[in-house]
């Protein structure tokens, strides 16, 4: 399975505008870019994961494509 992704920095410093901006940015780009998006199929997952880099909070959101 392939996934798109997207990264998000300092996510939590405007929470429900960046994550939210981000989300619709990477279904916008799946669409786009001719990829099926199949994120809320059965069997099918898209995520976020939040981790520290280089002393930043990033989150990483990816969309299930093929």
């Amino acid at each position: 399975m392939q996934h798109a992704s997207l990264r998000i920095m300092d996510p939590f410093a405007d929470p429900f505008n960046r994550i939210g901006k981000g989300w619709g940015r990477i279904i916008e780009w799946v669409k786009e870019n001719g990829y099926e998006d199949v994120s809320f199929m059965p069997g099918k997952y898209c995520l976020e994961e939040v981790k520290e880099v280089d002393d930043m909070t990033v989150m990483d959101i990816f969309v299930a494509i093929e």
